[in-house]
């Protein structure tokens, strides 16, 4: 045997100073069945678990729960490979979470048999609450992104919708039914459905604006809007104004008939507002509408939709307005 640096009594002395004066704990067992009995405990060990007192066992000092398997674990781990073993604890000591970086080593007699198991711990729990802290700052910091994220995707909703939105009618703006249009279009030609659309335009109404003057005026196409938009009755139907006086409604996985039957509505709400109109040849405020209905090929682009719609809306107007005209050719 290699002859130590300094001899046994001083390596005693140091070792008896190690043991009362520091701050970890220190505590010796020896195997017991299939338990541990806790030989010495230094004042540590008591200050961190007061159950630590000799005499007791491992399993009768931290019990059966989760908490007491990486401490049984170790010992056993040790006695199987007489080898020392590192691991973590956390204890749930005085309703607090602890974190212990543990040590078990094995003390072996003549015979190379371990007869006791020596075990000191750091405290480590400056470290576990600096790290919940770091995670509740982390989670915090998550559930701002989120809001912020949230708040953003809101403040650009809102933004497209007022890019989207015609400031007088409320109703989508040229910008919006261009989307839409393109939209509904391609869905109709995946779905082979008929897309409907109807064209309408105030009668006169240049008229009516230079008599009764552009806020009557404005007020007269706000009201249009009203009866557009409450027309506009399913989620896919989209009421847009499409410039000056002109309007029209978007009407997906709508028939001819059915396109009518909303233009020839929307005309009679018109009328039945009874809106002044002294030059007009009606004496109120009517509307002409032109209806166009296709079920759209891969081959076909919207604007032959709206050219359909166009050329009825003109032959209304030129046949007397106040009245719904379809266009002529329709393949459905």
């Amino acid at each position: 045997m290699d002859e130590l640096p300094f001899d046994i009594k001083a390596l005693t002395f140091f070792f008896e100073q190690l043991w009362m004066h520091t701050s970890d704990p220190f505590w010796i067992c020896r195997p017991v069945g299939d338990d541990f009995e806790l030989v010495m405990a230094n004042a540590a060990a008591r200050k961190v678990d007061e159950r630590q007192v000799p005499g007791g066992t491992v399993r009768s000092i931290i019990g059966y729960g989760p908490e007491s398997e990486p401490l049984i674990s170790g010992y056993y781990e040790c006695m199987r490979t007489g080898r020392s073993v590192t691991f973590e604890q956390r204890p749930v000591l005085n309703g607090s979470e602890r974190l212990f970086e543990t040590l078990l080593v094995p003390v072996k007699d003549e015979s190379g048999a371990i007869s006791h198991i020596w075990g000191t711990a750091r405290d480590l729990t400056r470290f576990l609450v600096a790290q919940k802290a770091l995670l509740n700052l982390n989670e915090q910091l998550e559930t701002k992104i989120r809001q912020r994220t949230t708040e953003l995707e809101e403040a650009n909703r809102r933004l497209y919708e007022l890019s989207a939105t015609d400031a007088l009618t409320g109703l989508a703006n040229r910008r919006r039914f261009d989307d839409v249009m393109r939209e509904e279009w391609l869905r109709a030609v995946r779905a082979g459905a008929p897309l409907s659309l109807i064209m309408l335009d105030l009668d006169h109404f240049k008229k009516y604006n230079d008599h009764c003057g552009h806020q009557e005026g404005d007020e007269c196409l706000r009201r249009i809007a009203e009866v557009l938009q409450a027309n506009a009755r399913r989620p896919g139907d989209l009421a847009a104004r499409y410039g000056g006086e002109e309007f029209c409604l978007i009407l997906p996985d709508t028939a001819r008939s059915g396109a009518r039957d909303i233009a020839e509505r929307v005309r009679l709400c018109v009328e039945e507002m009874a809106l002044p109109h002294p030059l007009s040849t009606h004496g109120i405020v009517t509307v002409s509408l032109g209806t166009a209905t296709l079920s759209p090929g891969p081959a076909d682009n919207p604007s032959s939709l709206l050219s359909m719609a166009d050329r009825a809306l003109y032959l209304a107007k030129s046949e007397g307005r106040n009245c719904v005209r379809q266009a002529a050719f329709q393949d459905i």
